[in-house]
């Protein structure tokens, strides 16, 4: 949470700079801004990768005492960090989409990549495939990477044929 919530700012600021530059009809400045966002999330969540996969466990020790809890939250660490990037990097496209005026692509891209990827990939890898714990974490960590895909490729196409908002006109800027 502590990690994501960077990326929730830098995906709110996203889903303004798309935006107004869609309302300006400026197609090149929301794909620079989307990039932008989409850029600073990774580097962000690449950092907060580096701690997990570095100081696993000396981070679960912080919240916890017990050794046995302190060793099964430090290799969950190690799946959280894969996990850091697909999360940043699809929360920052639907939040570019979101400010393109195109809300039902994330919308469907959630239901599809979390309800119909992650869940039954967790509950094969869990439970069928006999991994438990880890294999939530793969399941979840593997509908974050398709939302991410799916929304980063529908920005890119979208964007590619110049954003028409269906609602936005272009604004005129009174002089003063």
């Amino acid at each position: 949470s502590c990690t994501f919530i960077l990326c929730l700012g830098i995906s709110n600021a996203t889903a303004v700079r798309v935006g107004r530059a869609v309302g300006q009809g400026d197609w090149k400045r929301s794909r620079s801004a989307a990039q932008a966002g989409l850029l600073l999330c990774l580097s962000t969540m690449s950092l907060s990768a580096l701690s997990f996969t570095q100081a696993g466990e000396a981070l679960a020790g912080l919240i916890s005492s017990d050794q046995e809890v302190v060793t099964l939250a430090g290799e969950l660490l190690l799946i959280a960090a894969a996990f850091q990037l697909f999360d940043g990097a699809q929360v920052v496209m639907a939040a570019a989409l979101r400010g393109a005026g195109h809300t039902q692509v994330p919308f469907w891209s959630a239901l599809i990549s979390h309800w119909g990827v992650g869940l039954p990939l967790a509950y094969l890898i869990a439970f069928t495939a006999g991994y438990g714990v880890y294999g939530l974490w793969w399941g979840l960590s593997g509908g974050l990477l398709c939302a991410a895909v799916i929304l980063s490729t529908s920005f890119h196409r979208l964007s590619a044929r110049q954003i028409k908002s269906r609602s936005i006109k272009p604004l005129s800027v009174p002089s003063l």
